[in-house]
């Protein structure tokens, strides 16, 4: 687990100083990054039944959980496809912008509702967006 919080660390000063795009591919997407994280949850199930922890369904439950989100992580970094979508209010769209700026089509449609900028008090600098949207399969 140390090993996992001293990467997240240092992906976070990348991320600050040099910009994401540079974490995502020294650190994020990294296959050791990604043994870390492995050997974190088989190392936490392996101690959660050493403990007796499926006696305790609720803290069983809580670390499974933890599994499983680990799982959903692999699985999106795994099946997702990154892109842009450019949205106006009202607007309805269902392709996007894949990373080669070619369309691609989404199997649903998406339409922005509302957006909003929330700023700092008696300052010009942006404090939160938020964007109102309905999805329609």
């Amino acid at each position: 687990m140390s090993a996992v919080i001293v990467s997240m660390m240092a992906a976070t000063v990348l991320e600050k100083i040099y910009g994401s795009q540079l974490a995502f591919k020294l650190i994020y997407h990294n296959p050791v990054f990604f043994a870390f994280w492995a050997l974190a949850a088989v190392s936490g199930l392996v101690l959660a039944y050493r403990s007796g922890m499926q006696k305790r369904i609720p803290v069983l439950t809580l670390h499974l959980a933890f599994v499983m989100m680990l799982a959903g992580a692999l699985t999106t970094f795994l099946t997702s496809e990154n892109g842009r979508l450019h949205l106006r209010e009202s607007e309805v769209m269902n392709y996007f912008a894949d990373e080669d700026m070619m369309r691609a089509d989404m199997p649903f449609s998406i339409e922005l509702k509302h957006f909003q900028i929330e700023y700092y008090a008696g300052k010009e600098s942006p404090m939160d967006y938020s964007s109102f949207v309905t999805v329609t399969a």
